[in-house]
C-alpha cells in the first residue's frame, strides 16, 4: 500500500497540528511514502509499524516544510528521494534506518536545525550525497564508519562521529554551527 504522490500536500485545517499519526490512523501495510505525500502538513510525531515490518520508501519531498514534526519512531525507513526531510526545523530525532539503505539522498536533512545528534545509522550507509546535513545544528554523527564516497568536498570524520574536522563551509555539511 503507498500513500500517493501529494497525498496530504498543504493540508490545512485552520492551523491544526496532528499530534500523532500512527497504526490507528494509517494502513497497515504501507510500504511506501510518496513524493511530498506530506508537504506542509503538521504532524508532530509520526510513530508507524507496518504489519509486515518491511522497509517503509519515502520518497522526495516527502515530509518537506513540516514545521512541526519532532520524531519519527516505529518504521524502518529506506530514504529514496532527494528534500525528504528538508526544512523540518522541529525534528530532533530519527529512529529505524533500514539495514539494506546504502546511501542519504541529497538535501535529506537540509535545513532540520533542530537535528544535533543523529545515532543508529546503519552500516550498510557508504554514501553522503551533496548538501544532506547542510544548515543543521549537527554536531555529532554516530555510524558513519563506512562511507566511501560524498558528492562534495568532505574531509575525514574525527573519532566516534565528531565533526570537527568535517568541512562545514561546502557540501554535505554546508551551513552546519
Amino acid at each position: 500500500t503507498e500513500i500517493p504522490i501529494g497525498c496530504f500536500n498543504s493540508l490545512s485545517i485552520d492551523g491544526a497540528v496532528f499530534e500523532r499519526l500512527d497504526n490507528t490512523w494509517l494502513p497497515p501495510n504501507i510500504t511506501k511514502i510518496g513524493r511530498a505525500a506530506f508537504h506542509k502538513v503538521f504532524i508532530k510525531q509520526f510513530n508507524y509499524t507496518n504489519s509486515t515490518n518491511t522497509p517503509v520508501d519515502i520518497d522526495a519531498y516527502a515530509f518537506r516544510q513540516n514545521s512541526r514534526l519532532t520524531s519519527l519512531a516505529g518504521m524502518k525507513m529506506n530514504v529514496k528521494g532527494t528534500n525528504a526531510f528538508r526544512d523540518c526545523t522541529a525534528l530532533t530525532s530519527l529512529e529505524g534506518w533500514d539495514t539494506t539503505q546504502t546511501d542519504i539522498p541529497r538535501s535529506t536533512f537540509r535545513g532540520c536545525t533542530g537535528l544535533q545528534n543523529i545515532s543508529g545509522i546503519p552500516e550498510s550507509i557508504t554514501k553522503i550525497n551533496n548538501g544532506a546535513f547542510a544548515f543543521t545544528n549537527i554536531t555529532t554523527l554516530e555510524g558513519l564508519n563506512n562511507i566511501t564516497e560524498t558528492t562534495s568536498s568532505i574531509k575525514t570524520l574525527g573519532d566516534e562521529g565528531d565533526l570537527t574536522n568535517v568541512d562545514t563551509l561546502t557540501g554535505v555539511f554546508e551551513g552546519c554551527q
